[in-house]
């Protein structure tokens, strides 16, 4: 491959990558699970239990998601029981999906979160983590992963 070649693919990489950045939400794709968190929500949503993810599967589906926060940022929160190099779990939600049919699941957050969230006061980083397994066929499987920066909104 030539430089001039490469540097044209690497152009549309680019141009897909920031075409992709600017919408209104953060998807996550696989061959069973589709999650999409909607972008305007923020740290009150988070507090009140009502952060969602929307989530599709392709075939009816039981679907489990994990809500995670970096182990440095979970540390200096007051979180007990973080261990190095492993997001730190604050909420999750489990339901059970029909196919085809984008749901909004909220996340509950843990009891431990509730009380130490407040404290970011520049918002945080989450990571989501979601399973699915087929109601049909248990040996089909899927997951998908988002990151959503969960800001406070300033009136």
């Amino acid at each position: 491959m030539s430089a001039n070649t490469l540097l044209r693919l690497c152009s549309l990489l680019l141009v897909a990558v920031v075409a992709g950045a600017s919408a209104a939400s953060v998807r996550a794709k696989t061959s069973l699970v589709v999650a999409v968190v909607p972008l305007n929500q923020g740290m009150k949503d988070l507090l009140s239990d009502k952060l969602v993810e929307r989530v599709t599967c392709k075939q009816a589906c039981a679907s489990t998601s994990s809500l995670r926060i970096r182990p440095r940022v979970a540390r200096k929160l007051g979180f007990k029981g973080v261990k190095a190099n492993q997001w730190f779990e604050i909420g999750k939600n489990r339901a059970r999906l029909p196919a085809g049919k984008p749901t909004k699941v909220p996340f509950t957050l843990s009891t431990q979160a509730k009380k130490l969230l407040p404290k970011a006061r520049n918002g945080l980083q989450l990571i989501g983590i979601v399973s699915a397994v087929s109601v049909k066929n248990r040996s089909v499987t899927g997951g998908a992963d988002w990151v959503f920066t969960c800001k406070w909104r300033r009136s």
